[in-house]
């Protein structure tokens, strides 16, 4: 079970709902690629593997890499990481927790199963 603790908070005469994230979870690549085709605009996927080289022969579509869990302290959207199989990414998440806003999810399998899918992967080389 995901827990959120939501916060109402006033800023500039509009008030914004925020849910800090207290777990996260894992997301089956079929489910990731039909939420990133949702075209959100809330949603940031991130490629956590070791070498920018690597998100460079190939990365999800939108996908930026980053590796330091404290550029994302505080965003308010939704994350989701991945790098090549899954297990970095749940690390990674648990530095998250709480303290994003948010949803957190992790690819279950990571790249290896996206590509084994034959999902779209951007390449610069």
């Amino acid at each position: 079970a995901i827990f959120y603790i939501n916060f109402n908070i006033l800023s500039g005469g509009n008030q914004e709902n925020l849910v800090i994230a207290t777990d996260y979870r894992a997301i089956i690549p079929k489910d990731a690629f039909d939420l990133i085709n949702k075209s959100q605009d809330d949603l940031t996927i991130v490629d956590i593997r070791t070498c920018q080289c690597s998100w460079e022969k190939g990365h999800i579509p939108d996908a930026i890499w980053d590796i330091n869990p404290s550029s994302f302290y505080l965003t308010t959207d939704d994350l989701l990481i991945y790098d090549d199989n899954g297990t970095g990414s749940i690390r990674f998440c648990e530095k998250l927790v709480d303290n994003v806003y948010g949803e957190l999810m992790f690819l279950q399998g990571g790249m290896d199963a996206w590509k084994a899918l034959d999902y779209p992967v951007i390449s610069y080389t």
